[in-house]
C-alpha cells in the first residue's frame, strides 16, 4: 500500500503472486501508480492465480469505468473473495452497474466504495446486489458519494434484509431520511458503526434550516439508543442538546459513543 510502484514493477507482483498462488490470503496494492486500466490488466493473470484469496484492496489506484470488463473478471472468478475495497476510485454509476454481476457472483462480506463518484442513479445497482448479499454483508461502507435520502429509500428495502450487517456510512442524507434509518436500526440488531453525513434541511440559498418533527428526531434517537450492538455513531452536532439544552439521555448509554459534526 502506497509504495509509489509503477506498472514497470507488474512483472515482479505477478511472479510473487504465482509463487504464493495457493496460499495468499490478502492482496493490498492500494494508493499505487501501478493500475489503473493498464496495470490491472497486467495484474489480470497473476490475481486470478490466486485461488485462496479472500481479500483485495485497490483502493486509491486511478481506476476508471473502463477497468470495469478486467476488475469485474477478476472480482467474479476469485469465487473465495468475501472482503473488497474499490475505494477512492473513479468508477462513477457505470463503473458500478459494469461490476455488479460480479457483486452479485458470489457470496461477499465487505463492500467498500465510498469516494467512487457515485450518484442515486447507483442505489438501484446497489438495491439489486444487496437483495443477492442480504445474508451475508457485513459492511457496506458508501459514504462521500454524491447519494442522498433518496437513494437510501431506494436501498432501504433490500438494506432491511441485510441482517448481519456490523458497518455502515452513507453521506449528503438529510433529517428526511431519520424515519428510514430509525426502521433500519430497529431491523439491524448487530450494527456496531453507523457514519452518517446527517444535515438538516438546505433551501436554495443554501441556509441551513433543521426542520423535523420532534416525534420523528426522538423516534430516532430511542432506537439509537436501544440498539443492542451499537458502539459508534455521528450525528449533527445540534443535537448534543434539546431545545431546553439538556443532554439526550439516550445518547449517553455505557458503551456507546457518539460523536457530534
Amino acid at each position: 500500500s502506497g509504495c509509489g510502484l509503477m506498472v514497470e514493477s507488474t512483472p515482479l507482483i505477478n511472479q510473487v503472486l504465482a509463487n504464493t498462488s495457493t496460499t495468499l490470503l490478502e492482496v493490498n496494492i492500494s494508493e499505487n501508480d501501478l493500475v489503473g486500466e493498464g496495470g490491472l490488466i497486467l495484474l489480470h493473470a497473476g490475481l486470478l492465480s490466486c485461488t485462496a484469496l479472500t481479500k483485495l484492496d485497490i483502493s486509491g489506484c486511478n481506476l476508471s469505468a473502463d477497468c470495469v470488463p478486467v476488475l469485474g473478471d477478476i472480482i467474479a472468478r476469485c469465487c473465495n473473495l468475501r472482503h473488497i475495497d474499490i475505494q477512492r476510485n473513479r468508477l462513477g454509476d457505470a463503473g458500478l452497474a459494469g461490476l455488479e454481476p460480479a457483486l452479485c457472483s458470489h457470496e461477499l462480506h465487505k463492500v467498500y466504495i465510498s469516494r467512487c463518484h457515485l450518484t442515486n442513479d447507483s442505489c438501484s445497482t446497489l438495491n439489486n446486489v444487496l437483495k443477492y448479499q442480504q445474508h451475508h454483508l457485513t459492511v457496506l461502507w458508501l459514504g462521500w458519494n454524491s447519494t442522498d435520502d433518496a437513494g437510501l429509500l431506494a436501498m432501504s428495502p433490500s438494506l432491511s434484509l441485510c441482517s448481519r450487517l456490523v458497518r455502515f456510512s452513507m453521506s449528503f442524507l438529510t433529517t428526511a431520511s431519520l424515519p428510514v434509518l430509525t426502521e433500519l436500526l430497529q431491523r439491524w440488531t448487530r450494527i456496531e458503526e453507523l457514519l452518517l453525513d446527517i444535515e438538516g434541511v438546505i433551501r436554495p440559498y443554501q441556509q441551513y434550516i433543521e426542520k423535523v418533527d420532534i416525534t420523528v428526531k426522538m423516534a430516532f434517537i430511542s432506537a439509537v439508543a436501544q440498539s443492542p450492538a451499537l458502539k459508534y455513531i455521528t450525528l449533527p452536532g445540534q443535537w448534543m442538546c434539546d431545545h431546553n439544552g439538556k443532554e439526550y439521555p439516550g445518547l449517553r448509554r455505557p458503551g456507546l459513543v457518539v460523536s457530534f459534526n
